[in-house]
């Protein structure tokens, strides 16, 4: 037999609705949607686990940590990703792109 305490547990962590929407424009996203923010070159203003930051949208292609357009809620970061962009055939310097996941959670 299962308790009504437990079915109340189920109920409290049901995975989030998803966002079904096509707008590239769209700043109000579920409870529990991930997104991955473009930091640009490597550097210190990244978020510490679990930290908030406010996101913006990037245009219509990325979300980014300054901008006019704000996402609606609080979001948390859930981890970073770094990369070493060599430019083969450039006379350029590498350089360092950070990505970073955050998870709205209010």
């Amino acid at each position: 037999m299962t308790s009504s305490r437990t079915l109340s547990n189920l109920a409290a962590n049901a995975a989030p609705t998803p966002y079904t929407g096509s707008s590239a424009t769209n700043t109000n996203f579920p409870i529990g949607t991930v997104v991955l923010v473009d930091f640009g070159d490597y550097h210190s203003d990244n978020v510490n686990l679990s930290g908030s930051v406010s996101l913006y949208l990037g245009g219509s292609t990325r979300f980014i940590t300054s901008g006019a357009t704000a996402l609606t809620g609080t979001w948390s970061s859930r981890g970073a990703y770094y990369a070493l962009i060599t430019q083969v055939g450039i006379c350029q310097p590498s350089v360092y792109s950070a990505m970073q996941l955050f998870e709205r959670v209010a």
